[in-house]
């Protein structure tokens, strides 16, 4: 669903490669990632308002964002849904 994340079929492989580098560790595998911080953002919606990870990537692309900006949406129910692909 949100696989595309911005890049366009002619531009995937040079964006993500950007993308890549800039959080990446250089000279080390792809996947490790120098993780030094962790960011919860809360959704200010009203409190009984269930919103879900598809919901919030609808209002980032009315905003003309490329899609929803968060890896994992909590819903009210403890339930964990995917949002932005991991790479």
């Amino acid at each position: 669903m949100y696989s595309s994340f911005g890049f366009s079929s002619g531009q995937t492989s040079s964006k993500k490669a950007r993308f890549m580098r800039a959080f990446f560790v250089p000279g080390e595998s792809e996947f490790t990632m120098n993780i030094t911080k962790l960011v919860v953002h809360c959704a200010d919606t009203p409190n009984d308002r269930d919103v879900t990870a598809e919901d919030i990537h609808q209002w980032h692309i009315q905003r003309k964002w490329a899609g929803i900006g968060y890896h994992k949406v909590i819903r009210r129910d403890g339930s964990i849904e995917n949002g932005r692909p991991e790479l």
